[in-house]
């Protein structure tokens, strides 16, 4: 069965990709092996009108192998992914890391 896509998956998929391109940039940059990395989106939306969207749930898997002392520049570089930072300040961002998954 054909999955239905809304506008805003498009949406999701940019805050994905970006945060993926961004931790891939930095994560070549400090010589860490990138290989296996996954971002997954989840959506939450208002209840009530303006239907809109009220939160982002992001899971980042790393592969193992990232040494302990590079994982804070990979987060901060995740953080100021540019498409994240131009989303409303209203919609709860929430990032949930796994290290070696």
């Amino acid at each position: 069965q054909a999955k239905t896509l809304f506008p805003y998956t498009t949406l999701f998929r940019s805050v994905g990709t970006c945060i993926l391109t961004i931790l891939g940039i930095q994560a070549k940059g400090l010589g860490a092996d990138f290989r296996g990395a996954r971002v997954e989106v989840e959506k939450h939306m208002t209840t009530v009108p303006p239907r809109r969207i009220a939160r982002l749930d992001i899971r980042i898997s790393m592969p193992a192998g990232i040494a302990e002392d590079l994982r804070p520049r990979l987060m901060r570089a995740a953080e100021a992914c540019p498409v994240k930072q131009s989303l409303h300040p209203d919609i709860v961002i929430a990032m949930d890391w796994s290290w070696g998954a």
